[in-house]
C-alpha cells in the first residue's frame, strides 16, 4: 500500500456523475504516487462546510482545496 503524504478535496454540487476538474486528473496515477482525491457532495449549499467534511477525511500531510469547476 503507498503512503498518503496528500489530499485534494473537491466540493461539488454535481450529483450522479464526476466533476469537470477529474476529466484532466487520473485518480490512479494520483494514488500511485501518494495522492488521494476526495469529493465531497455539497448538500448544505455551503462549500465551506464540504470543505471541511473533506479535510476531517483526509489523510494527507499536505491538502490542496480546488472547486468543482476547476481545469
Amino acid at each position: 500500500m503507498v503512503d498518503i503524504w496528500g489530499s485534494i478535496i473537491i466540493p461539488t454540487t454535481i450529483s450522479g456523475q464526476r466533476p469537470p476538474t477529474l476529466d484532466d486528473l487520473s485518480e490512479y496515477e494520483l494514488l500511485r504516487m501518494g495522492v488521494e482525491v476526495i469529493v465531497v457532495r455539497d448538500r448544505w449549499g455551503n462549500a465551506n462546510r464540504a470543505r471541511n467534511i473533506g479535510i476531517a477525511a483526509s489523510r494527507g500531510q499536505v491538502i490542496c482545496v480546488i472547486d468543482d469547476d476547476v481545469k
